[in-house]
């Protein structure tokens, strides 16, 4: 058993501007801050073995512009971001040096040093620090359209075109070896 410390708190704006009587603009904003505090706990992991995921950087936003050109031209043109930062880090209390303290696992009586990763293969049980390492994320997507549509009473055209670019980044930073220790 264990405790679930975990929460995300979401805002979301919405506008929409009618300029004049042919032209629109609209734009939406999403902001999402996440925290895990033991990510990762399963049923073979202990508390100390789980990470700290905390996203204090999430949010999506677009911006569009519609436009009636004539009674039968509509432009449309827009852009929308998608960001997300978030990290998984080491449990506070494991130790931040290898050596200062020595764990037991609770069946096999295994000693082990919680600085690290380790893995009871007996058992399947893991003890010590997160097993994937701090790792930082980073990523990043803009995406960029535009269409024309031609409307009569029967038919329309639809022509249009889009581009979407980003990043996307991430650093792992282990302590020690990254091999798991196993026992």
């Amino acid at each position: 058993q264990s405790v679930d410390d975990s929460y995300i708190n979401s805002a979301v704006l919405r506008l929409t501007w009618q300029m004049n009587s042919k032209n629109k603009l609209g734009a939406h904003y999403d902001k999402n801050v996440k925290y895990r505090g033991h990510w990762g706990l399963a049923s073979n992991t202990s508390e100390e073995s789980a990470a700290i995921e905390d996203m204090p950087q999430s949010y999506n936003a677009s911006v569009k512009w519609t436009g009636t050109l004539s009674n039968r031209l509509l432009a449309e043109a827009g852009l929308g971001l998608y960001t997300q930062q978030y990290r998984e880090i080491y449990e506070p209390e494991l130790p931040t040096s290898p050596g200062l303290a020595v764990g037991v696992f609770p069946t096999t009586n295994a000693r082990y040093d919680p600085y690290y990763t380790s893995l009871d293969q007996t058992t399947g049980f893991y003890r010590g620090a997160w097993r994937a390492g701090n790792i930082f994320h980073i990523s990043g997507v803009r995406n960029y359209v535009t269409s024309l549509s031609y409307v009569t009473g029967a038919q329309s055209l639809k022509v249009g075109m889009q581009y979407q670019d980003g990043i996307s980044r991430q650093s792992d930073l282990y302590r020690g070896d990254i091999d798991q220790i196993q026992f």
